[in-house]
């Protein structure tokens, strides 16, 4: 009896510490630079039950002045089946680069429940005028937009069974 009480006892400190690492694992943050004059993407993905994979994808063309050093997190809770994307200048400090178009992609089968853009002033864009909501779990820049210093973007869904 006493090596079938080891073997359970050992059996829950695994299934402890595997817990633990799947509540560790809900946020993911990726750093990333953006060179002015360019265009790029970045990408972050986190398993999320029900679904197998989530990921979000933000994709930029800016200019300006100076390299810079940015962030892109990917935050799920399980329980409410809840995905937050966020970009943001490291640190939150200002941005100095002028983005000529901004996306980002949260999940693939999601529709957005919402989304802010904010300036170096923390003061946040119209929606409408400055990005549009679009099918598929896609936020982006409206067409025609003429640029503006950008220092943080969010999208929040949830993730369709």
């Amino acid at each position: 009896r006493a090596s079938s009480k080891m073997s359970l006892a050992t059996l829950l400190l695994i299934l402890a510490i595997l817990g633990r690492r799947t509540a560790e694992a809900r946020v993911v943050e990726e750093e990333f630079k953006i060179v002015p004059g360019s265009r790029g993407s970045q990408v972050v993905s986190l398993d999320t039950p029900p679904t197998e994979t989530s990921s979000c994808t933000f994709t930029w063309e800016a200019v300006g002045a100076t390299t810079e050093v940015w962030l892109l997190t990917l935050d799920g809770d399980e329980e409410t089946r809840a995905i937050e994307c966020v970009a943001a200048r490291a640190g939150g400090g200002q941005t100095y680069l002028l983005f000529q178009s901004f996306e980002m992609q949260v999940g693939e089968d999601t529709d957005l429940e919402d989304a802010e853009v904010y300036d170096n002033d923390g003061a946040a864009l119209e929606k409408g005028a400055h990005f549009e909501l679009h099918a598929g779990g896609r936020m982006a820049s409206v067409d025609g937009w003429k640029g503006s210093q950008v220092r943080e973007l969010r999208a929040r869904s949830t993730m369709i069974l």
